[in-house]
């Protein structure tokens, strides 16, 4: 799937939910609208296929605040993915992005989906030193404010509301667009290869702890590596600057091979990582 179309495809989502959401308030949708238990539902190719939904619902405040809970899990999906989909294309940290509106940008994603991926129900803002500053991304007037918000409760006048957030998200959309198309509209030589280890998969954190780390710290490619030692030392490091708690050392390996990662046997029986390499050092 092409790049800009996976962030396409989250931010439809995120449209839809918010849309649901309106319609709640609205009084346009209520409970009555919505089947329970088994129903008979026709599929997309025409076949009538019975389904069972537990949902119960007492009242439409039942409803609304459960479609409240869908405009939160749209929104950290949104995060989890475009986040995981911009460091594959652009391979380098989002700090250390050179052009400001797109760094801006991506270092919003990240601290949003560094923050959703913890806790989604009631987050609080995780913002690693390096990233505790002011990120303006001024073709679609996007501010977040980061100097200090880390361990704050995460609100969404935090970057001026969803309606922003989504026109952040068409933003990484059309710079991903740019990026396939090359400088003259061709199709991008230049522009980054996928990881060829494997694309960093969409796991939630408490499936695979690892994405998060390498989108922050890590640079994946044909011609870079990493001593064993040396990566889990520097998520070890990541995790005590972002609040986490580390996974043992055989689960970060099985977390990286999940994402497509392999480990080898190389010169003085050193076990190293093929594809992936530490760019980002703990802050001292």
């Amino acid at each position: 799937m092409e790049p800009a179309l996976e962030i396409q495809m989250v931010r439809e989502n995120l449209a839809l939910a918010i849309a649901f959401w309106a319609g709640t308030k609205k009084g346009m949708i209520t409970r009555e609208h919505l089947p329970t238990g088994k129903v008979t539902v026709p599929s997309d190719d025409g076949l009538l296929v019975r389904v069972f939904n537990p949902l119960e619902l007492k009242s439409d405040r039942d409803l609304a605040r459960c479609v409240s809970n869908q405009v939160r899990g749209a929104v950290a999906f949104s995060a989890l993915q475009a986040h995981t989909t911009l460091a594959r294309v652009y391979r380098n940290s989002p700090i250390q992005e050179t052009e400001p509106d797109l760094q801006a940008a991506r270092c919003a994603i990240y601290l949003l989906s560094n923050t959703l991926g913890q806790r989604m129900l009631a987050p609080a803002w995780v913002c690693p030193p390096d990233y505790r500053r002011l990120f303006e991304v001024h073709p679609v007037s996007f501010v977040l404010d980061a100097s200090d918000l880390n361990g704050k409760a995460v609100y969404w006048e935090d970057f001026g509301g969803l309606e922003k957030y989504l026109e952040l998200l068409e933003y990484c959309m059309s710079q991903l667009e740019q990026s396939a198309a090359g400088p003259d509209g061709a199709e991008g030589a230049d522009a980054a290869p996928p990881n060829p280890a494997g694309q960093l998969s969409m796991e939630l954190p408490e499936d695979n702890p690892v994405a998060p780390f390498i989108g922050a710290r890590c640079v994946a490619g044909p011609e870079v590596r990493s001593t064993a030692k040396e990566l889990y030392a520097g998520y070890v490091d990541w995790c005590r600057d972002t609040g986490r708690v580390p996974v043992v050392q055989r689960s970060f390996g099985m977390g990286l091979t999940k994402l497509g990662f392999y480990r080898r046997r190389r010169g003085r029986g050193r076990h190293w990582w093929e594809g992936i390499e530490l760019t980002e050092t703990s802050p001292s």
